[in-house]
C-alpha cells in the first residue's frame, strides 16, 4: 500500500525521524538505501510505502495518520501507465524479401 501525504508532511516525518540520526542508521533502521531515503522519499519524488510509514511513525513516536490524503495500491503507477499507453502500439514493418537483403543477413552473421 503507497501513501500519500499532504504537501511537506513527508519531508516533515523524515527530518523528525532523522533529528538524531545519520541517513545511514535511518536507512537502515527503515530497510531502504539511503540514496532512495535521501533523494527520492525526502523530497516527496516517491510516496510512501506503508511499511516505511509505519517504522517512521514509530521512531518519532507520533502519529501522522491525520495527514494521508490517499492510499493507493502498490501497483497503482502500472495501472495508470497502462491505461495511458493503451492503443499506442506501433505496426512492426516487414521488409520484402530480396537478395540484397539476404547478403546483408549473410554479412551480418558472418556467412
Amino acid at each position: 500500500m503507497r501513501i500519500k501525504l499532504e504537501n511537506g508532511k513527508q519531508n516533515e516525518l523524515i527530518s523528525l525521524a532523522k533529528r538524531n540520526l545519520t541517513w545511514k542508521e535511518l536507512a537502515e533502521k527503515l530497510n531502504v538505501s539511503e540514496y532512495y531515503l535521501r533523494t527520492d522519499l525526502f523530497y516527496e519524488k516517491r510516496l510512501l510505502n506503508s511499511e516505511i510509514f509505519t517504522k517512521l511513525s514509530k521512531i518519532i513516536e507520533s502519529d501522522f495518520s491525520k495527514f494521508i490524503k490517499l492510499k493507493l495500491e502498490d501497483n497503482w503507477g502500472q495501472k495508470s501507465g497502462g491505461k495511458k499507453s493503451s492503443g499506442r502500439l506501433k505496426k512492426v514493418l516487414k521488409p520484402e524479401k530480396s537478395e540484397e537483403l539476404a547478403e546483408l543477413i549473410g554479412i551480418i552473421l558472418g556467412d
